[in-house]
């Protein structure tokens, strides 16, 4: 999306330990400020997702270091305002986990989705992968080119089962 200036007033958020091509999938869905906090909005699913593992704590929560620190900023709604305006909240190492697998999840899911309808318009590989690196404006070393053609290999493996056994058990 669009970076956006940053302001002066504090908004609650939070800080998780995410892969670099992810952070860069979510700034891409989301708009972000100048420092690079992900501004997260309740009219997408991650934004209705990832605030329902924030926790409230009366006191702060520690955190050890993170290698690749995202903060999000959480979207305020009438029924939560008071609570993150007025407590700290932290995630526990296991939300932290499953934020990172939906957002994998859907990650990967859109990628394949992409490249099912680029063989469609007749893409090769090599251009589909290249056009998902650049439109999801992942930067270098963070997702390998390798590692998006992996996701492409397993899909069309599980097409390939999937046409076996259909293949199978059909009346001959």
């Amino acid at each position: 999306m669009a970076k956006v200036k940053s302001t002066a007033v504090a908004r609650p958020s939070i800080t998780i330990d995410l892969d670099p091509h992810l952070a860069d999938y979510c700034r891409f869905l989301f708009d972000y400020t100048d420092e690079g906090a992900i501004i997260l909005k309740r009219n997408h699913d991650f934004g209705k997702h990832i605030p329902s593992f924030v926790r409230i704590s009366e006191i702060p929560v520690r955190r050890p270091f993170l290698a690749n620190p995202v903060t999000f900023i959480l979207p305020i709604t009438k029924n939560n305002h008071y609570a993150l305006r007025h407590n700290f909240f932290h995630v526990t190492k296991w939300g932290e986990e499953q934020i990172h697998d939906y957002i994998e999840t859907k990650f990967k899911q859109e990628v394949r989705n992409i490249f099912e309808e680029g063989y469609l318009m007749r893409y090769n590989q090599k251009e589909i992968v290249e056009a998902i690196i650049k439109g999801f404006n992942i930067q270098n070393n963070a997702l390998s080119y390798e590692a998006v053609k992996k996701i492409d290999y397993r899909q069309r493996e599980k097409k390939k089962v999937k046409c076996f056994l259909r293949l199978q058990t059909a009346d001959l």
